[in-house]
């Protein structure tokens, strides 16, 4: 029998969490890194970013759980294999939605609006944008991009256009 807060953990991808490393640019580049206050709320901008990626990945892996059951390695994800079940994995995708959006708050509103559209982009990529040739992968640069900014707008730090480039 699979252990429930182990096939969360699975699930939720804490692996990938590193791409949300992306937010420390802005705090980096902008000469603040040392800033207590400013690197606290870049680690709660990371944070919720984290469970936001997750709460994607688990939005994704319901979708996509009967194809899953038939590839050779994705059908050992824990929604594919059954070892999570719809319900828990909404309740977890739940969980980790309503926390993230509840530390995004605690920010301030354009890390907030940030947040939300990412979300959206991922939610419509899963629902079939991912199936459409280009459209995929800019979806996946944007979503890089929405990182930077997210982590800019946490601090309050202008990034330019030249930065991005």
């Amino acid at each position: 029998m699979a252990n429930l807060p182990t096939e969360i953990i699975k699930v939720a991808r804490p692996v990938h969490w590193i791409k949300n490393g992306a937010l420390f640019a802005a705090i980096i580049f902008s000469g603040n890194l040392f800033s207590e206050v400013l690197f606290l709320k870049v680690v709660i901008a990371f944070i919720s970013f984290s469970l936001a990626t997750s709460a994607s990945y688990i939005f994704n892996d319901m979708l996509d759980a009967p194809l899953d059951r038939v590839h050779p390695i994705k059908r050992n994800r824990p929604i594919a294999a059954r070892r999570l079940s719809l319900p828990e994995a909404t309740g977890a995708m739940f969980i980790f939605f309503v926390a993230s959006v509840y530390l995004a708050l605690g920010l301030n509103s354009l890390f907030l609006l940030t947040l939300l559209g990412y979300l959206v982009m991922q939610a419509v990529y899963s629902l079939g944008l991912k199936n459409v040739a280009i459209i995929d992968i800019i979806i996946i640069a944007a979503g890089f991009i929405i990182r930077v900014y997210a982590g800019a707008f946490a601090i309050d730090a202008h990034l330019s256009v030249w930065f991005l480039l």
